[in-house]
């Protein structure tokens, strides 16, 4: 799946979490108190997480393939009034979507049960037998991302979109023909597991062998650890490997949405510090101050004022406006043509 010259999905992570056991020791051998270490580590890991790329998604780029973000116009003009526009990202605890993270492909399936019983072998190999609820931990609680839909030139322009994510036609929708880095394409997947064909059992089993790869390095980095740190550091390397397997979910939905085409960009586990609240949504949702999008805002991009908005000539020079004090690029801005019913 990925190309030769491109390092595995999960290489820098799995490289860090085989190292722990010697890490300590490095980190013993400094004036750093030992009761810091666990608190260290823990640290590192985080920081290697935000920086997982899942898989390579470039032989899915169709050539005239265009992408499309459908927002409120509140969030869309908090996406040009700032400095650097960026676009938020929500946590999936609130999406659409009630299996949102639970549709996932037989293969994955496997590695998940495996994944939940990492914590007990925590406990068990330390010394202190624990029973852990495996069923409380496969959540999208820790995951981020934002969603574009993709399709031809007009998918920045469909009613189907304007109901479900464009604020009933009162909003607008940002389409880019560069999806971005780190954005992909979502799986979708009945949800009994049946109908795929050759390709996607190839794919499936890829991805299962990358998460097999990452469940295997953080057993043996637990099995290696000294006892005086097996718990605390065991625990945190059991979560890591948890919550990027949240992240993966988070890519499969299930085939009722298909006709979405949905790409998302994922980010498992961001600085909390910057977790922020939108209460003008009928369900609060928790969200982070995201991706910069300026250099996405090239030729060929463009902001479609939603068809139900009252004053589409009105908005349509307010962005043009927003867009020159803040010199960003938008080559056009345009009202749906779109007859809204």
């Amino acid at each position: 799946m990925a190309q030769q010259n491109e390092k595995k999905a999960l290489q820098d992570l799995i490289d860090y979490v085989e190292g722990i056991p010697d890490r300590i020791q490095t980190l013993l051998k400094t004036e750093i108190g030992a009761s810091k270490i666990p608190t260290i580590i823990k640290e590192e890991l985080n920081k290697e997480i935000w920086q997982v790329k899942f898989y390579d998604e470039e032989k899915n780029q169709e050539t005239g393939q265009y992408f499309a973000h459908y927002t409120s116009w509140s969030n869309m003009l908090m996406i040009l009034s700032q400095e650097q526009p960026v676009i938020r990202l929500y946590n999936y605890e609130a999406v659409n979507d009630p299996l949102e993270g639970r549709i996932l492909p037989k293969e994955w399936k496997k590695i998940r049960k495996k994944a939940m019983h990492m914590e007990e072998h925590v406990y068990r190999t330390s010394g202190n037998p624990h029973r852990v609820d495996t069923d409380s931990h496969w959540q999208p609680s820790d995951t981020y991302g934002y969603s574009f839909s993709s399709g031809r030139e007009d998918v920045g322009d469909d009613l189907t979109f304007w109901r479900l994510y464009g604020n009933n036609g009162e909003g607008c929708s940002l389409m880019m023909k560069s999806r971005g880095p780190q954005m992909y394409r979502i799986r979708y997947r009945r949800r009994d597991g049946q109908g795929r064909d050759a390709e996607e059992q190839k794919e499936d089993g890829e991805v299962a062998a990358e998460m097999d790869n990452l469940l295997d390095s953080g057993r043996r980095a637990i099995d290696n650890i000294d006892d005086d740190y097996k718990e605390p550091v065991g625990i945190a390397i059991a979560e890591t490997v948890q919550i990027i397997l949240e992240g993966y979910a988070c890519l499969v939905k299930d085939i009722t949405y298909s006709v979405e085409k949905e790409w998302r960009r994922i980010v498992v586990k961001p600085s909390l510090q910057n977790t922020l609240f939108d209460v003008n949504e009928a369900m609060v949702k928790r969200y982070v101050e995201g991706e910069a999008i300026k250099d996405l805002l090239i030729s060929e991009s463009r902001i479609t004022i939603g068809p139900t908005v009252a004053n589409a000539k009105a908005a349509r020079d307010y962005v043009k406006k927003t867009a020159r004090m803040r010199n960003i690029k938008l080559p056009a801005v345009e009202t749906s043509k779109k007859a809204y019913r």
